[in-house]
């Protein structure tokens, strides 16, 4: 559990991020739609990717951040304590008793006093049980000042358990993908491709070093919306990687290093899911 500064702080950074993104994502695709626009064969020299594929995977990535991002905002739910009064009755019936207790003290003195032939102490006796019992009235009304105010629960919703382990990959991811976009518009390919091939791996390493992905059945079981950013981020990563090479290539079709990497990424998220795995039976169900 993160305290609450540390929460605000990673709050913050995660909202940045997403911004950061969001904007120069939104940038490269209306660059790219006004391009296309203008000129068709502008971009692309060899081959281009679906023209509503970007716009299609940008629309899910946000969907899923946003709601990853709500992760970060603890919702408080209000409720009170079960009605659990110390009612009048209970403190009456103590009280009467107690008064019970104290007015058997002065007959008990007054059976001695008669004893005595003290006729002054025996009619003072009855005077001080009205004495005793006004004392006794304001402790019952303290006590039931004290009980009636109920305290109320507050119980927060936690976040995902790996959102703060994935925090600065998920910015470091951010700055990747806003450089790409930046490069991108200014026709700096090669950069382009760097830049893409380490966001890559940045997102491979959180999927298999810290989220676990291929110990996964059917769905992850834990930070299910964790799991689709880095899945959804290696998507575009994968997209923007088919957008350069298309730029840069010369010959119409893929090459077939460009091919068997494009295979090894989607069978790797196949894996990560566990859905091939658990269709051979090699996990048993835990």
């Amino acid at each position: 559990m993160l305290s609450e500064e540390k929460h605000v702080f990673a709050r913050r950074v995660a909202l940045g991020s997403f911004l950061l993104d969001t904007f120069f994502q939104t940038l490269a695709l209306l660059s790219d739609a006004e391009s296309s626009r203008s000129s068709p064969s502008a971009i692309y020299v060899a081959y281009s990717p679906h023209p509503y594929a970007p716009l299609g995977l940008f629309v899910l990535g946000l969907s899923c951040q946003i709601l990853w991002l709500l992760k970060f905002y603890p919702v408080p739910i209000s409720g009170e304590q079960g009605d659990e009064e110390v009612g009048s009755m209970t403190l009456l019936s103590s009280s009467s008793g107690h008064e019970q207790s104290r007015t058997e003290e002065p007959t008990s003195q007054t059976t001695e006093e008669l004893s005595n032939a003290d006729v002054h102490e025996v009619s003072r006796a009855p005077q001080e049980v009205p004495m005793l019992s006004i004392p006794l009235q304001e402790e019952d009304n303290d006590l039931r000042a004290s009980t009636t105010t109920q305290p109320t629960i507050f119980e927060v919703v936690l976040p995902e358990p790996a959102q703060s382990r994935y925090l600065p990959f998920y910015m470091l991811g951010s700055v990747f993908q806003a450089s790409w976009s930046v490069m991108w518009m200014t026709r700096h390919y090669d950069y382009c491709s760097i830049v893409l091939y380490l966001n890559l791996a940045t997102d491979l390493y959180v999927l298999f070093g810290i989220l676990e992905g291929s110990k996964n059945q059917r769905y992850p079981q834990a930070s299910l919306f964790t799991h689709l950013v880095v899945k959804i981020r290696i998507a575009v990563s994968v997209l923007c990687l088919w957008k350069t090479w298309g730029a840069v290539d010369i010959v119409p079709p893929p090459s077939p290093a460009e091919s068997i990497l494009n295979c090894l990424v989607f069978i790797i998220l196949s894996l990560s899911s566990g859905l091939v795995m658990d269709k051979l039976g090699l996990i048993s169900p835990g």
